[in-house]
């Protein structure tokens, strides 16, 4: 099937709220424009519900099948965050990279944040985010690459609705990370033929044990 307009939603919470008889906060939604392949940028657009005040937002620390706090926070540029129309300075934290503070304007019930989410021309480092995952025929999108989200909310309380924009024609898939009949695994050229990478080889066997251990 060819589709040129993905809709994936991310509902976490929604279970967890009518089971409770709790109604589910307004969502986050994400729009997402990944159809600027042959520059490998992602255009991420967010609407978060918010209340007046000062409010923290964070940028993905920890991620699915990395072993250390090393969400690609490197590869967000061009971050604009706005409310009704009007720009909002906002600042780095001093003491961690991650978390962006801003001050919502009195009566805004919404912030308009826009960034944008540069894959990188060749690997520069081990991980997700510091390998390429776009070409001109092929794209990878971990949604986590394209989110701010509130800080103090918790992780699994914090609905996303997302949408992604696709390249005219191209076909879409939907995988889990370490999924047993498909991963995403990452090496540099000749895993398998190169006898001095032999010890390597375990890659496979090793993200295959994940995968049916954590299903």
């Amino acid at each position: 099937m060819s589709l040129t307009h993905l809709k994936v939603s991310l509902a976490w919470l929604a279970l967890l709220a009518s089971a409770a008889g709790v109604a589910a906060p307004p969502p986050i939604t994400l729009e997402v424009d990944a159809r600027d392949v042959t520059r490998a940028i992602q255009h991420a657009h967010l609407v978060i519900p918010v209340h007046p005040g000062p409010l923290t937002l964070a940028y993905p620390k920890w991620i699915p099948g990395e072993h250390a706090p090393d969400g690609p926070v490197t590869q967000l540029v061009s971050l604009e965050i706005s409310a009704g129309g009007t720009s909002l300075p906002w600042r780095r934290d001093p003491l961690d990279a991650f978390l962006f503070r801003v001050e919502v304007p009195r009566g805004a019930a919404m912030l308009d944040v826009r960034f944008d989410y540069l894959s990188p021309p060749k690997a520069f480092a081990d991980g997700y985010g510091r390998t390429p995952n776009v070409t001109p025929h092929l794209l990878i999108l971990p949604l986590n690459h394209l989110v701010l989200y509130p800080y103090d909310a918790a992780a699994d309380a914090v609905p996303i609705r997302a949408e992604v924009h696709l390249p005219a024609g191209w076909k879409f898939d939907q995988n889990g990370l370490e999924h047993h009949e498909s991963t995403d695994i990452r090496d540099n050229e000749a895993l398998f033929t190169d006898p001095a990478r032999l010890f390597e080889h375990r890659t496979v066997p090793h993200e295959y044990v994940h995968s049916w251990n954590g299903k």
